[in-house]
Parts: C-alpha cells; sequence; structure tokens
C-alpha cells in the first residue's frame, strides 16, 4: 500500500498497448484501494459535540478522538514570580509577570545586593560600616597595636600612679603639692608695676599716698619735743596753768589762760514773741500772728482785688473794687500809652 502521508502516484498503462491491456484492471484496483485506505485514516471520526476539539490519541499516524477544549488559561505566582495582569486568557491575550523582591530574595535565601564577585576590600568596607555588628576596624587594630602585651583591665589607681610616676618627667606629688601653693591666674612674668598695683589693692596695703606722707615727716620725728610741736602750732600742757578749771582761752601771742567765766552747757528754753510766736529748748514751732485780713479769695470777672502791704510785706487789707468795660478807644489808648 502507498504511503498515506505523500501525495499517491498512479501510474497507468498506455491505452491501446498490446502488453498493457490485461494490467489496467488490477492497477486500477490497486491505485481504489490506496485512496479509500487513506480516506478513511485521514478522515474526521464521526460524533463530537459543539465546541469540542480534535486531539492526539495514540502513537500511529492520524491517531485522533474528539475532546473538550480549554476555555481559559490561568497562570499562579510564587516564590516571588507573581502575576501583573491578564490572567487569566480565554481567548486571546497577554499575561503579565513581575518579580517580588523581598519574597525571591527570601526563596534564594540571598541579602538585597548580594554579589558574587566581592573583592576583599569590599567586603572589609561593607563590614566595617555596620554599627550593629561590633566590628573590628583599623582603628581598632591600631589601638590594640598601641596595647603592651600582658596588658591588664584591673590595675588599681595606685598601681597606675606608681607605674606613671615611674616615667620620666611624669606629674609627681612633690608637683601636686607645690602647684597646689601657687595662686590661680598666677604668671612668673609679672612687672614691678603690675605686682605694685596687685598689692595697693589689697586692704591695708602700704599705698603712693601713705608714702608720700611719710616722706614728710622729718627722721627721728617726735611728737612729745617742745619745739616741733610750738613749731606746729600746738602746745602742751604745761603751757597752760594747771591751777584752775574753764576753757583755754589765748591772752597774747603764743600765751595761754584758763578761762573761768560760765558758759551755757546746756539747752535753753527760747521763747520768740511778735509776728512770730512759740518757745522750745531744741527745736521751736512758731505760729505766724493774724495780719488782720480775712482769708478768702479776692478779684473776679467784676471786680478788681485791692490789697494793702507793710514794710515787712505783710497784707494788712485787702477789699475789691468795682471793673467796668473798657471801650475800644480806651484799649487803643492804653496800647498806645504802652508802646
Amino acid at each position: 500500500m502507498a504511503n498515506p502521508t505523500t501525495n499517491l502516484e498512479i501510474v497507468l498503462p498506455v491505452p491501446g498497448s498490446e502488453s498493457s491491456r490485461g494490467s489496467w484492471g488490477g492497477t486500477i484496483n490497486d491505485a481504489v484501494q490506496s485512496l479509500d485506505t487513506a480516506i478513511e485514516e485521514r478522515g474526521v471520526p464521526s460524533g463530537g459535540t459543539d465546541d469540542q476539539i480534535l486531539t492526539k490519541n495514540g502513537t500511529t499516524d492520524y491517531a485522533t478522538e474528539w475532546a473538550t477544549r480549554l476555555s481559559s488559561v490561568g497562570i499562579t505566582g510564587t516564590d516571588g514570580i507573581e502575576v501583573d495582569s491578564g490572567s487569566p486568557v480565554t481567548t486571546a491575550g497577554s499575561i503579565t509577570l513581575g518579580i517580588n523582591k523581598t519574597t525571591l530574595l527570601s526563596f534564594l535565601n540571598a541579602e538585597d545586593a548580594a554579589t558574587a564577585d566581592q573583592t576583599a576590600s569590599e567586603i572589609k568596607t561593607l563590614y566595617e560600616s555596620n554599627s550593629d555588628t561590633n566590628e573590628f576596624s583599623d582603628a581598632e587594630q591600631t589601638k590594640l597595636s598601641g596595647i603592651e602585651t600582658s596588658a591588664t583591665a584591673d590595675q588599681t589607681g595606685a598601681q597606675i600612679k606608681t607605674a606613671y610616676q615611674a616615667e620620666t618627667n611624669a606629674f609627681t606629688d612633690a608637683q601636686f603639692t607645690k602647684l597646689a601653693g601657687i595662686e590661680t591666674s598666677a604668671t612668673a612674668d609679672q612687672t614691678g608695676a603690675q605686682i605694685k598695683t596687685l598689692y595697693q589693692a589689697e586692704t591695708n596695703a602700704f599705698t603712693d599716698a601713705q608714702f608720700t606722707k611719710l616722706a614728710g615727716i622729718e627722721a627721728s620725728a617726735d611728737v612729745t619735743d617742745a619745739t616741733n610741736v610750738n613749731a606746729a602750732g600746738a602746745f602742751f600742757h604745761t603751757d597752760i596753768p594747771d591751777s584752775d578749771t574753764g576753757f583755754i582761752k589765748r591772752t597774747g601771742s603764743e600765751t595761754y589762760d584758763i578761762d573761768t567765766t560760765t558758759y551755757l552747757s546746756a539747752n535753753q528754753t527760747i521763747t520768740a514773741s511778735g509776728d512770730a510766736t512759740g518757745s522750745g529748748t531744741t527745736s521751736i514751732a512758731l505760729t505766724l500772728a493774724a495780719s488782720g485780713v480775712s482769708a478768702g479769695s479776692y478779684g473776679s470777672a467784676t471786680a478788681i482785688p485791692v490789697i494793702t502791704f507793710d514794710v515787712k510785706g505783710r497784707a494788712t487789707s485787702a477789699s475789691t473794687a468795682s471793673f467796668s468795660g473798657a471801650s475800644i478807644d480806651d484799649v487803643t489808648a492804653l496800647s498806645i500809652a504802652l508802646g
């Protein structure tokens, strides 16, 4: 039988050829059988319903059967792959997929921005920049290198002090005591003027004024020397008689005596009279005598006050006089007269 997957080629004898007349029937029969077999093998199977499709159901050529087609196709994502849009597809369309970075990194057990080709320097830089890892940095390496072998962190203050003071130019107890005896802000380069200014600002300091005063006192000066006392205009107790009681009284050039006259020795009562009266010992409250003028105000818009004063400036009388309005001529004349 001819191969049903290729076109059939039927070769018929040339009509009228003597030698081929007996083979026409067999050749045509074989060709018809081949066509029938090909139609049967390649034909649509019977049965089927609306919306079904033909599917392959075996390993031989053209083994088919009716099957229900898929109405839609859907996709779900997992482990970091997610469907952004388009699912499910029912007739035609596209499904867009996306990646959830956090979920994918978790699924892959990888850190964000992790690479497989980091250099030692990059790893070191990232490690030392993380403040939460207690990283051992270059600064700490340098610090550790500066610590002696077998150094301990539990030395007492006394041990540290002893070890320190054994070093050259260490600050010792003796120097501490010396420093404690120096005043705050003390300097070693103060001038004489600065020292003098600071000294004279102290209480009971010997000042320039006192120096000038001292310079004006004679050497070995003696305030009990009669010559010096007399030259200064003073006198001794021996310069006056000692027999009487009283006040010292000058009686001549450089001569004194005792005045036995009785003088006031206490407050006396003093009495004032006349225009002001009153009395007292340490103070006097004076009362002015009435001048004879009644207390009050004198004068108004239509009355002119008339007041009389005595030679002591006291008002001795007061009254009023009627005032009549001045005419324009009077005012003009007064203005001319007053300039």
